[in-house]
């Protein structure tokens, strides 16, 4: 990262002469950061959608990947060649649906980390920029002082009584060749005339000569100042327009100097605001996404626990219809809260969390459905939605759909009981295919992403 020097006083130092004017820009190494966790996430994006998508039926699959717009990439669609793994090095590890949602939580506080080292960056940069002003602005007040003073020299009193002195000297040279009885009154009235008009004369020249020289060392510490500037340009916009580093050092002038560094602190000052606003947006998604996930973890543990029971009544040979429609209104309940979250995000125009609740949300519906189809229901709430987007209004080049499949943890049930309880066997397949993913870790290591700055 470029930065400029500063010695004891606080004042900025000039770059040496040798150095180049081209360097690297301070937010190059934070852009590239955030293009890899943006990348980061769409590998976590893919991740939680290959997880969720493989908890569901192969035709509910096949029909969701069917409505998206999206293209599935090559990778994941075409038949993977045997590939050739390099000596020493262990094959790619799979993402599980509990190490994406992780991962997506991890990735986010990474963004918020890198944006505030791109706020603090900015700082720098703006207090650098006003140090070089108030410099600039010091050597014009110094230019402008001295210039006005010989200005005021040249047109004084002391200067005018020089030059009445000279024509009165040239007077009396004439009247004493005219009146010689007045020759040595005259004479001395010469040589105190004469001595008075050394005086002045060598007084006038020593007072221009020291302004002179100091004008001109300003005016040569000025042009080094702007040859060598203390501060490095930023390549923002670098390309668009010629800046002031573009030109000649000796074409470059003090207000020029000015202008760039105000336009430069103007869009630092644009870019801190904007950095701001993006902190934000990832602290109030990160709630969000905290909530929707401690909701979703609350479902499944229900849903296992309801699913234990009905295998326990059906070994005793009781049937407990009222287990069906609890976990009905458990979905229904979990749908609306996934649903409200999905509207906010919509409202806020968050993608990431448009597209992680979205998928979140799609799979629920699936599982509801295939559910309400095992029962015997009849779906009347979500019967009209068919052939609809079932995530919202997401934008289609966020969904990703994979057609990977990754193990998914079922329920073990007595193949004898499903013969004698149809309403057991439904559940039991249920819990295999359905969207209801029971892991007791999920609710042992829950992170929340901003627990460290509050």
């Amino acid at each position: 990262m470029a930065t400029s020097t500063l010695n004891t006083h606080k004042k900025l130092l000039p770059v040496p002469m040798f150095a180049s004017i081209h360097h690297s820009d301070p937010f190059i190494l934070i852009e590239r950061q955030s293009k890899q966790l943006q990348n980061d996430l769409q590998v976590l994006l893919d991740a939680q959608s290959a997880g969720l998508s493989a908890g569901l039926p192969s035709v509910s699959n096949d029909s969701f990947s069917n409505r998206s717009s999206t293209p599935t990439p090559a990778h994941l669609t075409s038949p993977r060649a045997p590939m050739t793994i390099p000596v020493r090095q262990p094959p790619k590890k799979e993402i599980s649906l509990r190490g994406a949602r992780r991962g997506i939580l991890k990735t986010m506080d990474g963004l918020l980390t890198l944006k505030e080292e791109e706020r603090r960056i900015i700082g720098f940069e703006l207090r650098s920029r006003r140090e070089a002003v108030r410099e600039a602005d010091m050597f014009v007040t110094k230019q402008r002082g001295l210039e006005s003073a010989l200005s005021d020299m040249q047109g004084d009193q002391e200067t005018l009584r020089v030059e009445n002195l000279k024509r009165e000297s040239r007077s009396l040279e004439k009247e004493i060749l005219q009146l010689e009885t007045r020759l040595s009154e005259m004479k001395a009235r010469h040589g105190q005339i004469f001595n008075e008009i050394t005086q002045l004369q060598n007084s006038i020249d020593s007072k221009l000569s020291s302004y002179k020289e100091s004008l001109a060392l300003v005016r040569k510490d000025a042009q080094n100042y702007l040859a060598t500037p203390p501060i490095q340009p930023l390549l923002v916009n670098s390309a668009d327009k010629p800046t002031f580093y573009s030109l000649h050092p000796k074409r470059r002038t003090l207000e020029m100097a000015k202008e760039h560094w105000q336009n430069e602190s103007m869009e630092l000052r644009k870019r801190k605001r904007n950095v701001d606003n993006e902190i934000s947006a990832l602290r109030e998604g990160g709630e969000v996404w905290h909530k929707v996930i401690s909701t979703i973890s609350a479902f499944e543990k229900s849903m296992q626990e309801k699913t234990s029971q009905v295998s326990e009544k059906s070994r005793n040979g009781a049937v407990d219809t009222s287990i069906p429609d609890s976990i009905v209104r458990d979905m229904n309940d979990t749908m609306r809260q996934l649903e409200s979250n999905l509207q906010l995000a919509e409202e806020k125009n968050w993608n990431l969390l448009i597209c992680s609740i979205g998928a979140e949300l799609e799979a629920f519906r699936e599982g509801r459905s295939v559910f309400m189809e095992m029962l015997g229901y009849h779906d009347n709430e979500h019967s009209g939605n068919e052939g609809l987007t079932a995530v919202g209004n997401i934008p289609e080049e966020l969904l990703r759909v994979t057609d990977s499949l990754s193990p998914q943890p079922h329920l073990e049930v007595d193949p004898g009981e499903h013969a004698e309880n149809p309403l057991n066997n439904d559940i039991a397949h249920l819990s295999q295919d359905g969207p209801v993913r029971t892991n007791n870790n999920d609710e042992q290591d829950q992170v929340f992403l901003f627990s460290k700055l509050d």
